[in-house]
């Protein structure tokens, strides 16, 4: 009896396990097509109906996960809004919060509008449409219909497809790639003049100069820009348009489009460090930074790197699919010379101190066969440097460094020294002795010592391969 209990336990368990394991892969495979699907761009076409003293939007998002809440961003010059299902009736909230709406057949759909004042000539808005916080990639299709501002011309951060003046309407339309993009508006009517793949030019004469971008073709990943010459505006950059005075300077006006090429590249990167922008932007159109310490920058570059290393370093730079940092600039750097360096990230700060571009070698350090961590051996104007307390330490020295009187004193067994880190002279075993030149170079607070001092000194004798560097006594 209990043989025949126990044999039936056993195949009611492994059916049972089965059954959970049936349900469980069911459930990941659900939840990780759902993943892939949260990778996939959505699209939103937005209508905008300009009439009296205001714009009525309709902004439908669709290709969106049936069924999931989404977070919304609602624009700061939005006043009253809805959140509506394909019905027209209002979207539902799981959560009942005011900013977390279902998709439902994986659209939502927004109803909303903005005022101003009516008897303005121009009129720019950023950050004006819906977002949803949970999606990056879009398309977006914009249709205009304009009833008040006919005759006017629309301007957006996306490429202008079609316009129309119709008997009672004027009727725009704008596509492309875009998540958030800027809208401009002026009474005075406009005409695209120069059409380069990536950048489109408005102007408020026929007759107006061709604009000559020719460093343009260096770059393959220009992001769409509209670029609008006015006077009916003040100069103001946006989200994928920038306005410009109508007789702009060339030099002035490529170094705006290359100051908005380079921003761009740096969007996701940290705030304190998206100055450099400013730094790339002039050395690549030979002009000069808006900062003292951009200044510095790339006088230090263009000082110590070749013109090649240079050419090739900007290459890469603008080859880098990744958003730009203060850290892939220096992987970058560190790439065009075989060495590393942390030029970029130790200023990546606007206002800290500016600290000079040095290199250092990224092989293994072992001093009399133990490896040390954390020893930076710098290369500077052709010359190998080594962080002195930190290799005298390792070899058995007792070191201190008296700041205030700039000596650095040594001992080793029987063995004193007195280096003067300012003079050239130091004291061994109470003799004086005379050094043809300074030795020692303070480097960011480290004292560092060429290694042509380090043998006749102090007796240490160093061997490489590709690998490591090794330090020893002998």
């Amino acid at each position: 009896m209990f043989r025949t209990s126990f044999f039936i336990f056993m195949i009611l368990s492994a059916a049972i396990g089965g059954m959970l394991f049936w349900q469980w892969k069911a459930y990941t495979e659900k939840h990780e097509a759902t993943g892939r699907l949260q990778t996939e761009p959505v699209h939103q076409q937005i209508t905008l109906e300009s009439v009296a003293n205001e714009l009525k939007i309709s902004q439908t998002i669709t290709g969106l996960i049936d069924g999931k809440e989404y977070r919304v961003s609602i624009p700061k010059n939005v006043s009253t809004w809805k959140c509506l299902k394909a019905d027209g009736t209002p979207c539902i909230s799981k959560d009942q919060l005011h900013d977390t709406f279902k998709a439902e057949d994986g659209k939502i759909v927004f109803s909303y509008s903005i005022s101003f004042n009516n008897h303005l000539s121009s009129l720019f808005f950023n950050e004006w449409t819906i977002s949803l916080r949970d999606v990056s990639t879009y398309s977006t299709k914009l249709e205009i219909i304009d009833y008040a501002r006919r005759g006017g011309s629309w301007a957006a951060g996306l490429p202008l497809k079609g316009y129309k003046q119709l008997d009672f309407i004027d009727y725009f339309v704008f596509e492309g790639k875009r998540k958030n993009f800027s809208l401009y508006w002026q009474k005075k009517p406009l005409y695209q003049a120069t059409n380069l793949s990536q950048i489109n030019f408005f102007v408020e004469s026929k007759e107006s100069e061709p604009v000559n971008l020719s460093s343009l073709k260096f770059v393959s990943d220009f992001p769409y820009l509209t670029v609008v010459l006015t006077d009916s505006y003040p100069e103001t950059d946006g989200n994928g348009i920038i306005v410009v005075k109508k007789n702009i300077k060339q030099d002035i006006l490529v170094r705006k489009v290359f100051d908005y090429y380079f921003r761009a590249k740096f969007s996701k990167s940290e705030i304190e460090e998206k100055w450099l922008a400013d730094v790339l932007a002039a050395y690549f159109t030979k002009q000069k930074s808006r900062s003292t310490k951009g200044e510095k920058i790339i006088q230090e570059l263009t000082t110590k790197l070749s013109d090649q290393e240079l050419k090739e370093f900007m290459s890469s730079v603008i080859l880098e699919k990744s958003a730009l940092s203060a850290k892939v600039l220096d992987e970058q750097l560190s790439k065009q010379k075989g060495l590393k360096t942390q030029f970029f990230t130790l200023n990546k700060n606007e206002t800290a101190s500016f600290v000079p571009l040095s290199f250092f070698d990224s092989r293994k350090v072992y001093i009399n066969g133990e490896e040390k961590k954390g020893i930076e051996i710098l290369y500077q104007n052709k010359k190998r440097l080594f962080p002195l307390i930190e290799v005298l330490n390792g070899l058995g020295y007792e070191v201190k460094y008296r700041t205030g009187e700039k000596t650095l004193l040594l001992n080793k067994g029987n063995n004193r020294y007195r280096f003067y880190t300012n003079r050239n002279i130091f004291v061994f075993n109470k003799e004086d002795y005379g050094l043809l030149e300074n030795p020692f170079l303070l480097i960011n607070g480290k004292i560092y010592i060429e290694e042509k001092w380090l043998r006749p000194l102090f007796k240490i004798n160093i061997k490489e391969n590709d690998f490591q560097i090794d330090i020893f006594s002998f």
